[in-house]
């Protein structure tokens, strides 16, 4: 191992202080889900959190139970650790609840509080891995209560060696296929290959593996009656393309009778040319909703819109939200549908679902009448006076029952809180805080923190006419007044992705140190309607460039005590790869950079990375699943940061997964060879990990690093 060269000469008090402010800035948790339990009248509610002192054992994650009523009374934190789905419905008391644990897989059944069966579905050797991911798993109970489905990896054949001695086994063993190729769905679905549904009968145990056909992968399942499910169905190409973070995959929602598999019935318009999402049933099972887009490109991620269909007539589905084309900031209360996961409960009647969306760079609250077309209502937020503005609200569970919401509030400024939310009338919502926040401008040193949307008309007036009147959006977190802070410009990945103003222990941290934030929300972020994810196509790495750009100019014009010597670059995936377009395009502004594995040259990335249809598409090329032709070549390259490496000026430092499939380690690795041919400053941090580097030993080490590399350029 060697010591970077720029780690050499700083002091030990520095280190001491950074390590100081992370743990300072991480005593808060995160609340990552609350769900209401109508048998017990409690909510219980999920809190994840970085413990320093054992960050090789990972985040943390607690369960809190309170009280539904007042006064509220939570409990203390539990400790979990343990990979669980529940059904999101009591029948007949009852709960069922999948968990990994001790190397099994099982279904237990729980009523009133006690486990009434536990069935160890590993033991019956009937299909591979199940699914507990948020992109195919599920788990439902029938209406009866008899029956439970969920998703599972269909059952592979066995092999070893060829000169293995075999021993007696139920299982047909294939020798010498065991180093045999799984096409899978890329990065974070290692392993998810095909996937069907399995049903366990709770009467006998029998279990039913379905075998349905394998030109689709299936998930989202969900009962209608005790004989019929619908689910989704995600068409296998000529290969699996990278799943995680998209909505690009060709995806269908069918009807199946169990009994009669050959009636499996496509409910969706079409079988592909559109991505569906997020299938859900009304309480009484008549109604189901979904979100869907077209696929007349390979956009990653855009504008959504609301589909309905009632299952007890022939007629066809129809829209209830169209996507939102054109968004005018200050006028418009409404930007689109753009979260692809609706929660799992959100219906509060039959005619009506509450759902949170962004709205600019906020989650708001609406309701939506499934009766109408665009027929949307924005909710009010729950408020606090001592906290600036309304702050985001994520909608986390809908009881239709109890006519409530639950819901996660947070904001720059303000660590997470619960709250429920009752209906008092069509629109009128009784919020009460179970859970308080705490807020961040009553720490030391902090009395001066603010934070502020921006907005911006491009100076770049956009090539064609009809996005012209696209604008964008930043989010600055800093000192009101207070000179000489410096200035952290932090671009979001995607690109079709979007930066919010929740609450981020990383902020935080960076504050402690007397770095402001600069998060620009540049053309082609979500948010901002259709118009802007669209005008992003064929204009990556200019468009957005110059938007971050010119961003930061904008902020320092409306907070002139910045200092505009100490401006520096940090980001990651796509903003890493407008962060180093900056260090090259714009070389005497910043003073360093920092890139979490960044695209670098997007030629030579394009076919070894698990999403080679977005890197088609962001350059406005045809994907037909081969590689670029020489013309594209040079067309992907124009487009890279690699093609300005001889302009870099400043120091940049490259933080790279080695188990990245998003874009592979190889990227950064090309990038710091030329840059050491160049004779330029650069240096490097490879850890275990996949694209998001989040694993906790990771994201502390990097996030201490980057403010001593940072600082180690100003002395």
């Amino acid at each position: 191992m060697t010591t970077q060269t720029w780690h050499q000469d700083i002091p030990l008090e520095e280190v001491e202080k950074a390590k100081k402010a992370f743990k300072e800035a991480f005593l808060y948790p995160t609340l990552t889900s609350a769900k209401l339990d109508e048998e017990l009248n409690t909510i219980e509610s999920k809190w994840t959190y970085t413990d320093v002192s054992d960050l090789q054992s990972g985040k943390k994650t607690v369960l809190r139970t309170s009280t539904l009523t007042e006064p509220f009374v939570t409990s203390r934190p539990i400790h979990y650790d343990e990979t669980e789905l529940w059904t999101s419905t009591f029948v007949e008391n009852r709960r069922v609840r999948l968990v990994k644990k001790s190397g099994s897989t099982y279904i237990e059944v729980w009523q009133h509080g006690m486990l009434q069966k536990s069935v160890n579905l590993t033991e019956k050797k009937l299909h591979g891995p199940v699914y507990f991911d948020n992109t195919f798993g599920a788990l439902d109970i029938n209406p009866s209560g008899t029956k439970v489905a969920y998703i599972v990896e269909k059952k592979r054949l066995k092999s070893n060696s060829f000169f293995h001695s075999t021993t007696s086994s139920h299982d047909e063993v294939f020798p010498g296929q065991e180093y045999n190729f799984v096409d899978d769905w890329g990065e974070q679905r290692k392993g998810k290959s095909l996937s069907t549904i399995a049903i366990l009968d709770l009467s006998s145990d029998a279990l039913q593996v379905l075998d349905l056909s394998d030109e689709y992968c299936y998930g989202n399942c969900l009962w209608i009656d005790d004989e019929h499910l619908i689910g989704t169905a995600t068409l296998v190409e000529a290969y699996r393309i990278g799943i995680v973070y998209t909505t690009s995959k060709p995806t269908s929602v069918f009807k199946l009778n169990i009994k009669n598999l050959s009636s499996y019935n496509v409910i969706s318009s079409k079988v592909d040319g559109i991505c569906c999402k997020s299938p859900r049933l009304s309480p009484s099972k008549k109604t189901l909703i979904w979100l869907e887009r077209d696929l007349l490109d390979r956009t990653h991620a855009c504008c959504l819109r609301l589909m309905s269909c009632n299952l007890q007539s022939s007629d066809e589905p129809k829209v209830v939200v169209e996507i939102k084309e054109h968004f005018e900031p200050g006028e418009d209360n409404f930007a689109g549908l753009f979260k692809p996961l609706l929660p799992s409960r959100c219906f509060i009647s039959e005619t009506e679902i509450i759902i949170s969306d962004l709205l600019i760079d906020t989650w708001h609250l609406y309701s939506i009448n499934l009766s109408g077309v665009n027929d949307l209502k924005l909710l009010p937020h729950p408020k606090l006076p001592s906290f600036k503005g309304d702050g985001n609200v994520e909608v986390s569970d809908v009881s239709a029952e109890k006519n409530m919401v639950i819901a996660i509030r947070s904001s720059l400024l303000q660590s997470p809180s619960l709250w429920i939310g009752t209906f008092q009338g069509a629109a009128t919502l009784d919020w009460k805080q179970v859970i308080e926040g705490f807020n961040v401008q009553s720490l030391d040193g902090m009395e001066d923190i603010t934070y502020e949307t921006i907005f911006h008309k491009p100076e770049i007036e956009h090539e064609d006419a009809i996005f012209r009147d696209v604008k964008f959006s930043s989010i600055y977190v800093g000192p009101l007044t207070a000179p000489n802070w410096k200035m952290i410009l932090w671009p979001h990945g995607g690109p079709h992705s979007h930066f919010n103003t929740t609450f981020k222990n990383d902020v935080l941290f960076w504050l402690k140190l007397g770095y402001a934030i600069l998060m620009p929300n540049y053309r082609g972020s979500l948010g901002f309607g259709q118009a802007s994810v669209l005008s992003l196509t064929n204009f990556s790495g200019t468009n957005d460039v110059n938007d971050c750009y010119q961003a930061v100019q904008d902020c320092l014009k409306v907070f002139g005590h910045l200092d505009p010597e100490k401006l520096y670059l940090y980001g990651g995936s796509h903003g890493g790869q407008i962060v180093l377009h900056l260090s090259g395009q714009f070389p005497d502004t910043f003073k360093a950079c920092i890139a979490r594995n960044p695209v670098t040259n997007i030629a030579t990335k394009v076919m070894v990375a698990d999403n080679p249809d977005s890197g088609f598409n962001q350059a406005g090329l045809n994907f037909d699943f081969q590689s670029p032709n020489p013309e594209e070549m040079a067309r992907l390259f124009n487009n890279s940061p690699i093609k300005h490496a001889t302009r870099v000026k400043i120091p940049i430092h490259l933080n790279l997964g080695t188990l990245d499939r998003r874009v592979p380690m190889s990227q950064g690795l090309e990038y710091y060879k030329n840059l050491k041919a160049l004779g330029k400053k650069i240096s490097m941090n490879i850890y275990e990990d996949n694209h998001v580097l989040n694993k906790a030993a990771n994201h502390t080490n990097i996030l201490i690093n980057s403010v001593l590399f940072f600082n180690s350029i100003q002395q």
